[in-house]
């Protein structure tokens, strides 16, 4: 409960600075969001990632880099990380 709170009660300027950067880009690929989400619920553990979204590993990498090339950001970063994941929250909400 606590990261969907979060996420849904960020500041204007940082909701707007997610939604524009990470947001945009999850929400134009529904494969690319589950992926990003499972991945980082996760622990971003790779391995258990794919046995959750029943894909081969290389595939999920695949998915990862894809995400990495197109919002420049390198989601095995703790930081960045709960970012993305606190993106992928408001990517799943109603526009």
């Amino acid at each position: 409960v606590f990261p969907v709170l979060t996420a849904v009660n960020l500041p204007t300027p940082l909701k707007k600075l997610l939604e524009t950067d990470i947001v945009e880009v999850l929400r134009d690929d529904e494969e690319l969001l589950a992926t990003m989400k499972v991945f980082l619920e996760s622990g971003s553990n790779a391995t258990l990632a794919a046995k959750k979204l029943y894909i081969h590993r290389n595939t999920l990498q695949y998915r990862l880099d894809k995400f990495t090339e197109q919002s420049r950001i390198n989601v095995k970063v703790f930081s960045n990380a709960l970012t993305v994941y606190l993106a992928c929250l408001i990517a799943e909400l109603p526009e």
